[in-house]
């Protein structure tokens, strides 16, 4: 059964994280959005994120990839305070999850929760 999940696990990090072009890709990523592909250090950073039950408890961590960014000119998101912001698209091994639009400082803390599992 471990092996099974090594192998499982393998074959969703390569799903994820190689950097083959898809059908996605022609529509400008994961949901036919304009997301650019380069211009920003995130762009194929390792992340990991917790998934919350409806009662926000942490049910497990999903691993995923930056996939693509828009800048704040290009965004059409606004942050709590009303100000234009950037978006980074991720996308995560689990295809159930799917891909997240997220802030500069979630995904800041995603890089962080998958280099602090590294080390654990």
């Amino acid at each position: 059964q471990q092996q099974q999940q090594q192998q499982q696990q393998q074959e969703m990090q390569e799903r994820v994280g190689g950097a083959s072009a898809t059908a996605d890709d022609e529509d400008g990523g994961p949901g036919g959005e304009e997301f650019r592909r380069s211009g920003h250090s995130f762009i194929g950073k390792k992340i990991m994120r917790s998934h919350r039950g409806p009662e926000g408890e942490v049910k497990g961590y999903v691993k995923g990839r930056v996939w693509g960014w828009l800048s704040k000119e290009e965004s059409d998101f606004t942050d709590d305070s009303g100000e234009p912001a950037a978006l980074w698209r991720c996308c995560y091994e689990d295809k159930r999850v799917g891909c997240e639009d997220l802030e500069e400082l979630e995904v800041q803390e995603a890089i962080s929760m998958f280099d602090d599992a590294l080390l654990t």
